[in-house]
């Protein structure tokens, strides 16, 4: 099985990032963790264990991913005492690594016009329903009437690069905070060589001034009744239109200074006004949808051209199904904020490490399918199968001193098991993750075996 051995490169760097003796000193929580050669288990293994997805009897998973790997068995106990001297920033900072070493090999190729697509998007995650992660995260209130309920959640912000299947951000904030607010703290890092799609919660003309006064193009749907300049362009005959929006109140972004590091402060004050593109795009079921954007050109990305792009951005809503129902990101092995933290960065790092993989074993496919003499139907690789094989195999793929066989074998395997692709297939919006439906949270005191 051929593959570009720059995938071989990228596991070796990371694998130098997860060893070296700087990063155990820079994410263990206190100078003392790991500092003797006692345990049966060092940093890094434990590092290793974190990415595993331990979703099931945390005793069986330890046993069957530590004797398959030739490792000492060590408890659940010591397992969890361990893991929480380990900072969860670690996982943020390979995530970030293998983000690097993807983009230095020239992996996120895909562009569409020569920008690249990124969508962001918010998401609810239930979590282990405990006095601790109540008061670190905050409660959602429901229930009828006398029937009220408290229910420990927390809020994830996505950045996902929808073209080449990369998750670019993830951050982890307390369920109180809104979509909008936590989108303000990030705004800073929004790319400028990218077009940004924001769904309506992430609506703000104080936002939308930031990203055309720093020359930032986005595309964000709009509720017919977002302003008095939305509802007059709905009720006009005009369906693509160059207008001018005020901002309500006075804003504060950070916003990155001239000199490297240094942040400063970019502010908007109210009234300011500055001009906004609005195009209306005509849904299958024949529906109105509002865009704004600040990309002013109608000849150059057209109104169809933009209804193309805010279609895209259902690759996100995809991702964070895969992440919640595939990955099982809701069922924690760790009943701590900092599990939580660590178990939701470390879900990043493997979707975005298996999508490494399913690229290239999707260059095989294509390969395959362009040599058969009558067309064929396009096929892409099945990402569930994907995660199960790559899954018992994660920590060989870093502690092997023949990584290369792994990865062929892993692609392989890849290649054999896909899924046919169905040309406009309409998905429906779920009101409810299968997540949440199924109940596939965390059961303070019972996990399965099998």
């Amino acid at each position: 099985m051929t593959y570009s051995p720059k995938i071989v490169e990228i596991i070796g760097k990371l694998k130098d990032f997860l060893t070296s003796p700087l990063t155990k000193a820079t994410y263990r929580v206190s100078e003392s963790d790991f500092s003797r050669a006692s345990g049966k288990l060092d940093f890094a293994q434990y590092a290793l264990l974190g990415i595993s997805l331990l979703k099931n009897s945390l005793a069986s998973e330890l046993y069957n991913l530590l004797t398959n790997n030739a490792l000492e068995v060590v408890t659940k106990s010591a397992y969890s005492q361990a893991r929480y001297k380990i900072a969860a920033e670690f996982y943020q900072a390979w995530q970030a690594e293998l983000l690097h070493g993807i983009e230095e090999a020239g992996f996120r190729h895909k562009t569409w016009r020569g920008y690249g697509l990124k969508a962001y998007d918010g998401s609810s995650l239930v979590l282990p329903q405990t006095p601790e992660m109540a008061a670190h995260f905050g409660t959602q209130i429901g229930g009828g009437k006398g029937k009220k309920t408290e229910t420990a959640m927390a809020k994830c912000l996505f950045a996902y690069d929808l073209l080449n299947g990369y998750i670019l951000q993830t951050e982890l904030f307390k369920t109180t905070e809104s979509e909008l607010s936590i989108f303000k703290k990030v705004l800073w890092q929004v790319c400028a060589k990218s077009i940004n799609l924001l769904d309506r919660g992430f609506a703000s003309a104080a936002i939308f001034a930031y990203l055309c006064d720093t020359q930032k193009p986005f595309v964000c749907r709009l509720k017919v009744s977002f302003n008095q300049v939305v509802k007059d362009f709905m009720a006009s005959e005009a369906t693509d239109q160059i207008v001018h929006f005020t901002v309500s109140k006075t804003e504060s972004f950070a916003h990155p200074a001239t000199e490297e590091g240094a942040m400063t402060e970019l502010s908007f004050r109210k009234g300011d006004t500055f001009p906004i593109r609005l195009v209306k795009i005509i849904l299958p079921s024949g529906e109105i949808e509002v865009l704004a954007t600040n990309l002013m050109d109608s000849e150059a990305i057209s109104r169809a051209d933009l209804g193309e792009l805010y279609h895209l951005r259902w690759g996100i809503e995809t991702m964070i199904d895969s992440v919640k129902n595939q990955c099982l990101m809701m069922v924690f092995s760790g009943l701590k904020p900092l599990a939580i933290a660590q178990e939701v960065y470390a879900t990043m790092f493997v979707y975005n490490l298996r999508q490494l993989l399913i690229n290239e074993a999707q260059i095989q496919v294509d390969e395959g399918l362009e040599n058969r003499p009558k067309p064929t139907r396009p096929r892409k690789i099945n990402k569930n199968v994907a995660l199960g094989v790559l899954k018992p195999k994660i920590i060989s793929l870093f502690l092997s001193q023949e990584p290369a066989k792994i990865v062929a074998e892993l692609i392989r395997v890849f290649t054999q098991n896909t899924e046919s692709v169905v040309d406009n297939k309409v998905q429906p919006k779920r009101k409810k993750s299968l997540a949440k439906r199924r109940n596939l949270v965390t059961q303070n005191n019972f996990k399965r075996a099998v």
